[in-house]
């Protein structure tokens, strides 16, 4: 079950440094990690149970490079880390993760922005990761003294107001994120990830710096097919869609040891090209990605799978039939008129990308960068699957009115 407490910053733990390609980097500030944090610094609330019970045990967290640094790195380098922070978790399961936009590296800040997140956590008898990309919301908040500040939210759901907070199972082997919509509406299946768990080795997690075990850069995967949005209209009202220059994704993450694969969180990748394409009626729209697998020295059969970059926007030819789905929260338009949908979290689409052992995730926030439009030549109405009406709802239909 997800925690919707308020969670209390944990003081205890060390934090602030570069993980170069050997461990041990001069430590530098991270800013107010380590107590007292403001609610504009929460990028991640976390809730580790057993079971369906909330057990005590570790985190450590730490940002990955830039996207475009990551490119400049050769194959079989290791991968530099910047590690936040290690931290025990209390009974109560509940941990939070700070981060100081200012006290961030250059060169683990993407263009827009971006960080990619990776939370490890044990409860002694099991660890596993997650990760995760944020970024600044679009919502600003009011601070207890009236100023404006900015939050961090998932890549995908920039108009969030409030971080994310993920439930981990270890006993399940389950994790529930609240940014990930519970339900692709479109096709009815749980958004309920499946943990990939290994026996702990505290060795690995006692050195100051941070995790000792190091990733390597690997070969690319390339050209693989990411299903990202249901677009529903008629002949009515054929839709539009265009994928401008900026837009994000945050697609799924792929990890093994060998024994079969599982999703481990998300990474947002974002573009600087960008498409347009019209007269659409019911279809899953595409894109085209690549990925890049990565290796790590302590586990051998190991291997992660990460978004890398966008190899083609909307391939038309690549368009699949989406049955229509008709929204129940409706509004009617008649012929003339153009209604358009650029904000909304976008549901979550299970196994979007087919990442050939396994499916991932995809998902795209509706936004200034990826919006649908219908040019409306008959009565139409136009629908949104949840009661805010279609206009901020994850999905929305147009059919005859």
């Amino acid at each position: 079950m997800l925690s919707t407490r308020l969670v209390v910053l944990l003081a205890s733990g060390v934090s602030g440094c570069v993980l170069a390609s050997a461990p041990g980097a001069a430590a530098a500030p991270l800013g107010d990690v380590a107590g007292g944090g403001t609610p504009e610094h929460v990028v991640f609330s976390g809730q580790l149970e057993r079971n369906g019970a909330p057990v005590q045990g570790q985190y450590l967290a730490e940002l990955w490079p830039a996207q475009r640094h990551l490119a400049s790195l050769r194959q079989g380098r290791p991968v530099p880390k910047y590690f936040i922070k290690k931290a025990q978790i209390p009974s109560s399961g509940e941990f939070r993760i700070d981060l100081n936009v200012d006290a961030i590296p250059a060169e683990f800040l993407g263009d827009s922005g971006q960080v990619d997140l990776t939370v490890r956590i044990t409860d002694g008898r099991e660890q596993a990761e997650w990760s995760q990309s944020f970024l600044r919301s679009d919502r600003d908040a009011l601070s207890s003294r009236g100023n404006l500040k900015a939050r961090w939210v998932p890549t995908g759901d920039r108009t969030r107001s409030k971080p994310d907070v993920v439930s981990f199972d270890l006993g399940r082997r389950t994790a529930v994120a609240a940014s990930s919509p519970r339900r692709d509406v479109g096709r009815g299946q749980q958004q309920v990830r499946t943990l990939d768990t290994t026996p702990v080795d505290l060795t690995h997690w006692a050195q100051a710096g941070g995790y000792t075990c190091r990733d390597f850069k690997g070969p690319a995967r390339q050209n693989i097919l990411e299903g990202f949005a249901y677009v529903y209209g008629w002949s009515g009202a054929r839709a539009s869609l265009d994928f401008d220059s900026g837009s994000s994704h945050s697609l799924g993450i792929g990890l093994t040891y060998g024994s079969g694969w599982s999703q481990s969180g998300t990474a947002g990748i974002s573009t600087s090209s960008g498409a347009t394409v019209t007269r659409v009626v019911d279809a899953l729209a595409k894109n085209r990605v690549n990925y890049r697998d990565y290796y790590n020295e302590c586990y051998p059969s190991r291997i992660q799978s990460r978004p890398e970059s966008f190899y083609a926007i909307l391939p038309t030819g690549d368009f699949t039939y989406a049955r229509h789905v008709n929204f129940a929260y409706c509004a009617t338009y008649y012929s003339g008129a153009t209604p358009w949908k650029q904000s909304g979290t976008n549901t979550t689409v299970s196994g979007g990308v087919a990442l050939g052992p396994v499916s991932l995730s995809a998902q795209s926030g509706w936004n200034s960068g990826t919006k649908v439009k219908w040019d409306i030549t008959a009565k139409t109405k136009v629908c949104g699957s949840t009661s805010a009406g279609w206009a901020s709802a994850p999905q929305a239909d147009a059919r005859a009115g």
